[in-house]
């Protein structure tokens, strides 16, 4: 892990300075003396850089984004989104505390359960591009948004995807209605196919049961032993009785 941190640089400079000095009684005059003195030029003392790994993982700690600490479009970004998501829908509002540790920063809840994040990288500017969770490298298992499905006046996008360290792929999923019509959520029985899951249901859902008309809902799913990629079919029923079913691509690692 790269620490970024300021140097102090101080500048002097100095100038010479003629004075004339001459008698006052009106005899001959003292010849003109030169004085030089050292005059110190303004310190300019840069502010420290800002360690920008430990701003995200004290955003990370508290459920944050990550803000400006993460390297945009990378894994590291995506992460910071998608716990930050999660643990809205799921109203987790209780903080964590990062530490730094000689290998890396380990957060740890208030029971005393801790989750190590090894192998930082970051790109020049010294933000988070990725890392390792509990020794297994991030890359390949996070996903930002994928494409908008859209069905009788009814949206329906993932917004990110994550594969645990325990296989579990976990699935923000976001419902937008365009019509004065709402609809009840069948997140619990969705299904995800491809990218290694054959027809793998649902072991969890989490957040809003239905959208308002012309609202917005969002749904954390949890599907044991699949990976990011593939597709996750969700279905719904409108309030005015009409069945809706959405075929969603889940992106594929980068």
């Amino acid at each position: 892990m790269r620490d970024s941190i300021g140097r102090l640089a101080v500048c002097l400079g100095s100038v010479a300075v003629t004075v004339a000095l001459g008698a006052c009684d009106g005899g001959d005059a003292t010849p003109p003396t030169t004085v030089t003195s050292t005059t110190l030029a303004p310190v300019t003392t840069p502010a420290p850089a800002v360690d920008q790994v430990g701003v995200y993982f004290d955003a990370l700690a508290q459920r944050s984004e990550a803000g400006g600490s993460a390297a945009p479009g990378t894994d590291a970004a995506r992460y910071a989104r998608h716990q930050s998501d999660a643990a809205a829908i799921m109203g987790d509002v209780a903080g964590a505390a990062a530490t730094p540790v000689p290998d890396g920063v380990d957060v740890c809840d208030g029971d005393g359960g801790c989750v190590s994040f090894t192998d930082v990288v970051t790109d020049q500017a010294g933000l988070v591009s990725t890392f390792a969770i509990g020794g297994q490298p991030l890359a390949g298992r996070i996903v930002g948004s994928g494409a908008t499905v859209e069905q009788d006046g009814i949206s329906v996008r993932v917004t990110s995807a994550y594969e645990s360290t325990a296989g579990e792929l976990l699935v923000v999923v976001e419902f937008s209605s365009g019509i004065g019509v709402g609809v009840e959520l069948f997140g619990f029985a969705s299904v995800v196919v491809g990218a290694g899951a054959g027809g793998i249901e649902a072991m969890g859902a989490w957040g809003m049961t239905s959208v308002p008309g012309f609202g917005t809902a969002r749904q954390l799913l949890a599907f044991p032993a699949a990976s990011p990629g593939g597709r996750l079919l969700i279905s719904g029923l409108r309030d005015d009785g009409v069945d809706v079913a959405f075929d969603v691509g889940i992106p594929e690692p980068d």
